[in-house]
């Protein structure tokens, strides 16, 4: 076949970030600066904010009606025989068994795709701790489930001050979670904003924000919501402890490692290991 997949590219955040000290360690946040190639995302009146499912990016290919390939990011999960007539359709998944499950529960979504490439967010048990709180795994399209049901229509008459935007994201409650529990809420990880004409993409998570990190002090797992209940992890104390943040941070694309190597130096230095 000729190749129709791309790779889904890495979104950045519309505010520039900076290393900042929060309640007494370093935090890669953003800032109320705007990345100048990002204006569009505030100036733009087309741009849109879609939910931001957190799970793992996967893209699938239709070809003449049919679900063919399954991409994950730039790699190739599997290639597919015929999905609707054989039973051994899936190819190579070795470490990709969430994925091919994903797809498999989600047929409804696939076979109404056009052909092309079309990209998703696999979610649920087992993938990224389930914010979500469903009881499988799943497939979701962005531009035919996520445009239908997960766009938030106050975007385009928020003001697009940074303290707006800041109080609004705080604030920013789930569509998907509300759609599968019905009567109850949770917080959104944060939103995907969309510029339809150039078809450019940008990011903006809660955990981004230093009040984030000021009211969850010392927890690894980002998903901490009001509603869910669940139990907060924390690191313990000590030089084990803020390694153990560092490199859950490191793990969750929140610092990079040019980042991560200072903050490794400065805790050695701190507790007297190593260096000078």
């Amino acid at each position: 076949m000729t190749k129709v997949a791309e790779n889904m590219p890495k979104l950045q955040s519309p505010y520039k970030r900076a290393q900042v000290e929060i309640n007494g360690s370093k935090h890669y946040v953003v800032t109320n600066q705007i990345d100048p190639d990002l204006l569009w995302v505030f100036e733009d009146p087309e741009v849109y904010a879609m939910e931001k499912l957190d799970g793992t990016n996967v893209s699938v290919v239709i070809e003449n009606g049919i679900l063919t390939e399954v991409w994950n990011r730039k790699n190739l999960v599997t290639k597919l025989h015929n999905f609707n007539t054989d039973d051994e359709y899936w190819e190579n998944t070795e470490g990709f068994n969430h994925v091919s499950e994903a797809i498999d529960n989600s047929i409804d979504f696939t076979e109404n795709l056009s052909d092309g490439q079309h990209f998703g967010e696999c979610i649920g048990l087992g993938i990224q701790n389930n914010p979500m709180d469903i009881p499988d795994k799943r497939w979701v399209p962005f531009l035919t489930y996520g445009k239908e049901n997960l766009v938030y229509d106050d975007w385009s008459t928020l003001p697009k001050d940074f303290e707006s935007i800041s109080n609004y994201m705080r604030n920013l409650k789930s569509k998907y979670y509300s759609i599968q529990h019905p009567g109850k809420e949770e917080y959104a990880e944060g939103i995907i904003l969309y510029r339809p004409s150039t078809g450019e993409r940008a990011k903006l998570r809660r955990d981004m924000f230093d009040w984030w990190i000021k009211d969850n002090p010392g927890v690894i797992n980002k998903h901490v919501n009001t509603y869910n209940k669940s139990k907060i992890k924390t690191v313990p104390e000590g030089m084990n402890g803020e390694f153990a943040l560092l490199s859950a941070r490191k793990k969750q694309g929140l610092i990079s490692f040019e980042e991560y190597s200072l903050q490794r130096d400065i805790i050695l230095k701190k507790y007297g290991v190593g260096g000078k």
